[in-house]
Parts: structure tokens; sequence; C-alpha cells
């Protein structure tokens, strides 16, 4: 987990041994990327600050043999070996995202529409590895998808619905990402993780005939067949099963709401998901067993998931695991906004489509590496912080805070690092953010860094 002080090897293990065609682009990246990720949220140039260094940087992210998948690959190949090795559950959580270039000068000529015609960006489609252990933590990513729309329709009026079905929709990147990973390896909990989105009827199938579990929330009100054979429309049967249980936790606030404790309640029942009349028509898709899992607030206009899944759910117990995992979902928002405000993407002033994705693939998994921060606090308990902390940090902490290092527990340590990062810790402000979390550590890098040199120099 603490690797996080070992940034060095870190950044080393992420391209040492990606095959680029030539060995030299191995280190630059990587010298790129450690450059990147001391002030993440600056420009290029200010992260590199002279203009030879910069312009290396622009010939690297446009050479033709650095692309996503090269520079990605070897970050993936770590995420899933971890993930192999682990003998606890692993989430793997889905999202897209869009990333807003309208503003810029030269976005309408290398991007395309990400909502209106007017607006022009970028799409990218992201699973993020957790581990479920006695705390989440987080391996990387194990999949990312960027594209592009075109801004005209890719078919002519005379192209038929046959023809129009064979080709590839922007639903089907749920698919791909899992095929891009790979089937899970025997006798391994891995489960695709996803919001309403995701609740694609071929999906589910894939997952079912692929050994993948997944925790999907509902979106369509499909027919469902019960096991008495007795047919009904999905929330019309969800919603008249008996409350068997309750469970309450935070829900973070977001789009002007509040956050704030909610107590649900819980109910669950398994049924079977026929196919789609009319959609999956000559396809060689099947029915779908699945357990539905219902939590909702008993008050008017309260929060409702409804849960899809085809892991086995067989009391209270294994129902309250699954909301909890879904839970998670989090995540994947606070690892995209890592990308857009801690690591600054949508401010990127690349010229040209390649080297913007090339930007996008190392901002990617240094922002895996910022929302580790996160992960680490709510991890950390009441464990005394010099069992694990490097003494030179703690002693620096200590003298800063005026605390004790032989009673200064692992959260306090933590708390005292987004105190550095302007954290003020007031009774309502709750715990500290991944934000606050990273500047403090940046902060105390540096001031690490002063402290190593005054002590070379005697």
């Amino acid at each position: 987990m603490y690797d996080i002080f070992d940034r060095e090897n870190w950044l080393k293990d992420q391209w040492e041994n990606t095959n680029f065609g030539d060995k030299r682009i191995n280190k630059r990246i990587a010298q790129l990327a450690e450059k990147i990720l001391k002030k993440p949220h600056a420009s290029l140039p200010n992260q590199l600050e002279n203009w030879s260094d910069l312009k290396a940087a622009y010939r690297l992210l446009n050479n033709p043999k650095v692309d996503i998948e090269n520079i990605q690959a070897q970050h993936r190949k770590n995420v899933l070996e971890k993930a192999s090795q682990s003998n606890n559950p692993v989430l793997f959580i889905q999202d897209t995202s869009d990333l807003d270039y309208s503003n810029r000068s030269n976005g309408q000529d290398i991007l395309g529409p990400i909502g209106h015609q007017h607006s022009s960006g970028v799409f990218i489609h992201t699973s993020l590895s957790l581990e479920v252990g006695e705390s989440p933590s987080i391996l990387g990513i194990a999949s990312q998808i960027p594209w592009i729309r075109e801004r005209k329709e890719p078919y002519s009026k005379s192209e038929t619905r046959a023809q129009r079905k064979k080709r590839d929709t922007e639903a089907l990147y749920w698919q791909k990402t899992l095929e891009k990973i790979g089937n899970p390896p025997p006798g391994k909990l891995w489960v695709s993780v996803g919001d309403r989105g995701n609740d694609i009827f071929s999906f589910l199938d894939y997952c079912s005939k692929n050994n993948w579990y997944f925790l999907v929330r509902t979106n369509q009100d499909r027919c469902v067949t019960l096991e008495n054979g007795l047919s009904l429309n999905l929330k019309q049967y969800v919603r008249s099963l008996p409350i068997e249980g309750n469970r309450s936790f935070f829900l973070r606030g977001r789009n002007g709401i509040a956050a704030r404790n909610v107590h649900m309640n819980v109910s669950w029942g398994k049924v079977l998901i026929g196919i789609p009349k009319g959609s999956y028509k000559g396809t060689t898709l099947c029915p779908v067993e699945t357990t539905l899992i219902r939590c909702w607030e008993n008050k008017p206009d309260g929060l409702e998931w409804i849960l899809t899944t085809n892991l086995p759910v067989i009391n209270i117990a294994d129902a309250l695991q699954k909301i909890d995992w879904y839970v998670l979902r989090w995540a994947i928002e606070e690892y995209h906004k890592c990308l857009k405000t801690g690591c600054a993407i949508e401010k990127r002033q690349m010229r040209t489509r390649k080297g913007l994705i090339s930007m996008l693939a190392i901002l990617g998994i240094l922002a895996t590496k910022i929302l580790e921060t996160k992960f680490i606090f709510k991890s950390t308990k009441n464990a005394l912080a010099k069992k694990t902390i490097p003494l030179l940090f703690l002693k620096i902490i200590c003298r800063r805070y005026k605390a004790n290092m032989s009673s200064i527990t692992l959260k306090d340590f933590w708390r005292m690092v987004a105190n550095l990062g302007g954290f003020i810790g007031r009774k309502s402000d709750g715990d500290p953010g991944w934000q606050t979390l990273w500047k403090g550590w940046l902060r105390l890098l540096d001031m690490s860094a002063g402290a190593e040199l005054l002590i070379t120099c005697g």
C-alpha cells in the first residue's frame, strides 16, 4: 500500500519493460511522467521549465511509436497480475467521461462533438481496478479507451437496418473493456461494476458466458420471469418484495445536493431476464439468470437503487455486501475528477489529436497515484505511524505540528499532511479529500528534499 513513498521505483515499474521499439523512449516517458507528477495540475511548459525539454516532450508525445496502448501496456499488465494474485474480490469499476475542449482555438479541427454540435472534446471509457479486502485499495487502470465522435452521421440513408446493426456502437465499450482485460483466472472473483449506462442486455449475456460477475444498476424496466414461471415487469416485481434488512451509509454530495447519511431498506429476488424482443433478433444471446437487489429510502422522492447481479445472494449478508461494493463506484467518479482537476487534462494545449491522446495516456496512470492518497487515508486506523512512515517524513510532520513521534497514529499523520495542503479540519469538514491530501503530500516531498540537502551539506 505504501509504495507512494517510493515514487522513483513506481514510475520505473510503469514503463521499464514497455516495448516501444526503442529503449530510449521507455526512459524518456518515465522522466516526463516524473516531472509531471511533481506538479500534475500545472501546464507542460511550467512542468518542464526549459524550452529544449518542452520541445523534446512534444516530439515524444507525437512519436508514431508512442500511443495509448504502448504507454499503458505495462501498467495494465501490473494491475492484472496483482488482481490475479489477490485472494480477495477485485472490482473492475467502469464508467465513461467526456473531456471538454470547446474553448480551444483548434479544438474544433482535431476533436469531435461531446454534447451538441458546437461542443468539442474526447470521450474516455475507463475500468478502475479495486481490491476489496479489510479495506479497499486501488490497483490501477485495467483498461482505458478514448474515442472521438464523428461530426457527421457515419452511415447514409441508403444503409439498411441490418447493416447499421453490424456497426459498433458506443454501448459496446462496456463489453470491449472486458474483452480487452480478458476472462478472469479460475477461482478468482472479478466483478464488473457499472451504473445505469451499463444496463445493456448483450453485456449481461457476455459476462454470463465468459465467467465474469457483474453488478449493474438497472435502467431498463424489462420483462422478467420469476422462479414460479410468472412474468412481470422488473420494477413492478422488485418493488413488491418484502423488506429483508437495512443499511445506513454516508452518501456523497453531487449535482447541488448536499452530502448526507441515508438509511436504506433492502430486499432481493431471483429472476430470469429474457431476450428483449426485436433488438437482438437472429443473435446467439440467451436469457440471463440474475438476482435483483433493491435498496431504497422509505420516504417520497427518496433514493432508490435497483441492482442486478449474477453473484450469489442467499441471505441479507450477501445482499449488503453487494450494496457496499456498489457504493465503492464513487471511486471512478473521483478518478475522473483527479484527471480533470488534479492533472488538468482539459487545459492541455496539444495541437494534434495524437499528442493529446498520448498525454491523456500518461496522466491516466498518474491520476491513480493521486487518488491513492485518499484510499490510504481511509484505510488507516489507530496503528502507530512510526511503524510505517519513513523517519524523515515523520520528523518533519511532528516538528511542524508539535506532535509526539512515539504516539502519533497513521490517521493523525495523514490528516496533518492534508493540513499542509490546505485542509482546515473543522468539525463540519469531515475527512480530507484527495486534493488537499495530494497538495500536502507534494509539500512534504519538497520539505523532505530540502532537509536531505541540508543533511548532505552538513
